[in-house]
């Protein structure tokens, strides 16, 4: 969008940044500010395409909003495809402010009873508890939010000798387990498997040389109060090899991670990226890297060398370009309904240490002191507020075009804050960084 970054003006026309390039299904909500000392009325509209000859007004209001819901479109009807939302404010001396922004109208899919997934889907984010079965190679299945709430004594996804595939953005409970596979080559990226007998089971047919599942990443879910996180094979002659796990948080699981044959070896921790969160870990920081100085030993063959200190419940989604925009997720499942704070530094050495002898790992300097002084300013959005009820929330960082800032560092961190504990200072997310350009 065009972005009004002065507040002196007769009025004020924004669309919130996180709304760029957005991909929006049925009812989509519209946020933020139209307003100004001599603010007259705001128009909402919709037109098709990047570049549309005619508009259809969404809501038109009297009322000012700052940093707030200004309308909600029922797209039900519209085609998939390219649309363009457009903001007018007019003052009473009958001056016009505009802001645009490109947003994408895809079709999301609701499961069914014997769902078989054979092209790329993305499923709408709703509860349901039907099994889904992967049924073909080279495939994405884009849960979108969606939670599988199932049957305790049956799987939630399941995939059979299947190769490159992505699974993402699933939630599964009361399942067992909440996945079953045998794949290769694919990914698992940013699922949550909560309170379920197994939460993932990976696994071979005829053991290593036979059909494995292996050549996999797993990277940045959440395996929390399940009885068993994650299950490395299904018999004694089932073995897996060469996965990569990092970014994983393992929380509360009656039993982290599971091997029916020790001879199971895989990949837990990579140089500078770190491994996975351990919710039982008892290691130190002493040199104060963000990584446990210990390793956390799942047995002989497994090993995460590099286990980080704080769970990894942020990621950034987009890149840091100059004059453009990126946002920062939270995916926080300890923290339900809970505020948190999301801070901003260009070091994560040395850290910060709190009063209680945890340590934030973002260096005092003057972004940091910016953003704890300034949240939800214009160039941080939405940085203060409330998890929702899944423990998720979205925040904008928009970038100045200015070439100062090209290859500037930038590290980021939240806080969930909770008055009832002593510091008010709940959960610690690990730090997660990028670099302008």
């Amino acid at each position: 969008a065009h972005k009004v970054l002065s507040y002196n003006l007769p009025a004020v026309a924004y669309l919130d940044s996180s709304l760029d390039n957005n991909v929006f299904s049925e009812t989509f909500q519209i946020h933020g500010s139209a307003y100004g000392p001599n603010f007259n009325s705001y128009t909402l509209e919709i037109g098709s395409g990047v570049y549309p000859s005619t508009f259809t007004v969404i809501t038109t209001s009297n009322t000012p909003v700052i940093n707030g819901l200004l309308g909600t479109l029922n797209a039900q009807s519209f085609p998939n495809g390219k649309y363009t939302l457009r903001l007018t404010v007019q003052n009473n001396l009958g001056e016009i402010y505009r802001d645009s922004t490109i947003i994408r109208r895809i079709s999301c899919a609701i499961p069914y009873v014997g769902l078989v997934i054979t092209n790329n889907t993305l499923l709408c984010p709703i509860t349901f508890s039907t099994h889904i079965i992967i049924g073909a190679n080279n495939i994405i299945l884009d849960c979108n939010g969606a939670i599988l709430n199932g049957n305790p004594s049956l799987p939630g996804i399941t995939a059979s000798n299947k190769n490159n595939i992505t699974i993402k953005n699933c939630e599964l409970r009361n399942l067992n387990p909440g996945m079953d596979l045998l794949v290769t080559n694919s990914i698992l990226e940013n699922n949550r498997f909560v309170n379920n007998s197994i939460g993932l089971r990976l696994f071979s047919i005829y053991g290593y040389g036979g059909s494995t599942s292996s050549n996999n990443l797993l990277n940045s879910n959440t395996f929390l109060d399940n009885q068993i996180g994650f299950s490395a094979g299904i018999n004694i002659n089932s073995v897996i090899m060469n996965n990569l796990f990092i970014n994983n948080n393992f929380i509360s699981n009656a039993v982290q991670v599971q091997f029916i044959n020790s001879s199971s070896q895989n990949i837990w921790s990579l140089p500078g990226t770190g491994g996975n969160y351990w919710s039982n870990y008892v290691g130190l920081d002493n040199n104060l890297d963000s990584f446990g100085d210990t390793p956390y030993i799942l047995n002989f063959n497994n090993i995460d060398s590099l286990p980080l200190i704080h769970p990894k419940f942020l990621s950034i989604e987009g890149t840091a370009n100059m004059g453009g925009s990126f946002k920062l997720k939270i995916n926080d499942p300890l923290d339900s309904n809970k505020a948190y704070l999301i801070l901003a530094a260009h070091s994560n050495t040395p850290p910060i240490q709190l009063p209680d002898g945890r340590y934030v790992y973002l260096t005092f300097d003057q972004l940091l002191d910016f953003t704890l002084q300034n949240p939800n300013s214009a160039y941080f959005e939405n940085t203060l507020g409330n998890l929702d009820s899944y423990g998720k929330a979205t925040a904008t960082i928009i970038i100045p075009n200015n070439p100062v800032l090209t290859s500037l560092p930038l590290y980021f961190a939240f806080v969930s804050i909770d008055p009832s504990l002593p510091i008010g200072i709940g959960t610690i997310s690990h730090t997660v960084k990028t670099n302008i350009i």
